[in-house]
């Protein structure tokens, strides 16, 4: 009776290693997309949040599929260039959450075997630029320099900037979230008009005065970065009530 069992339970593994290899014999996907996001009117790089759940979030929708295609999530760096090497070729929606530009409509798109390249032009609600960055008496310094690059005059979009400042961080994923930062100053913008704040120059002696204690405790990172910091400018536009971070590129000071 037990080599009767043995035989029994031998062909239901035979049969269920069978079946779960038919189960698996799907062709690896074969495709993949590099994309980068830039302003529609300047062609710059529309900079985004660390590459983290608060950053810019890339949907993919396979529409050839088979059966109805759950989508794709995936985030961007904070350079502006997406990545995703895992995905099947064929025909996709694109659309974009949580993100620092306009709302744009759904992008069709065709992902070819290997790597498709893609550029996405967008309208981002504030660029802002980093200059004359210096370090003196435990604080980082620098000018933000804002603009927009939308008719902004004729038609607010429901925005108001309400703050421009700096971030610090001991690596170069800074930005104006607790985690990505080390210390932060801003100006705050609420009770000043937007048309005021982008009149002219529109530049702004921003500061950050470091905590001793936290430079202390970061002190030999600091050190093994030769002895830099990274910094950002930064501006915070409230959309519809909703505060959106658009950022410059990050920039290193010397701690002396």
């Amino acid at each position: 009776m037990k080599l009767r069992l043995d035989k029994i339970f031998l062909a239901a593994f035979l049969v269920l290693a069978a079946s779960c290899t038919g189960i698996d014999n799907y062709d690896a996907p074969d495709g993949g997309i590099q994309g980068r996001i830039i302003d529609k009117v300047t062609g710059e790089t529309v900079y985004q949040p660390v590459n983290s759940d608060a950053g810019l979030r890339v949907q993919l929708t396979q529409q050839d599929w088979i059966v109805k295609a759950d989508p794709q999530f995936f985030y961007a760096k904070e350079d502006g260039t997406f990545t995703n090497t895992k995905l099947f070729s064929g025909e996709y929606l694109m659309d974009f959450g949580q993100s620092n530009f306009f709302p744009e409509t759904a992008v069709p798109l065709t992902i070819n075997p290997g790597i498709t390249e893609v550029v996405i032009p967008v309208t981002p609600f504030c660029t802002v630029y980093l200059d004359d960055l210096v370090f003196e008496n435990r604080a980082v310094r620098a000018t933000a320099r804002i603009k927009r690059t939308w008719n902004w005059v004729a038609d607010s979009r429901g925005c108001k900037i309400s703050k421009i400042g700096l971030c610090c961080h001991i690596s170069p994923n800074v930005d104006y979230g607790s985690d990505h930062n080390i210390g932060t100053g801003a100006i705050d913008c609420s009770g000043t008009e937007d048309q005021q704040l982008l009149t002219g120059d529109s530049t702004f002696d921003v500061n950050v005065v470091l905590d001793g204690t936290r430079m202390q405790q970061y002190a030999h990172v600091i050190k093994s970065n030769g002895n830099r910091l990274y910094v950002r400018a930064f501006v915070e536009t409230l959309y519809e009530n909703d505060p959106r971070y658009n950022y410059s590129h990050v920039a290193t000071v010397v701690v002396e």
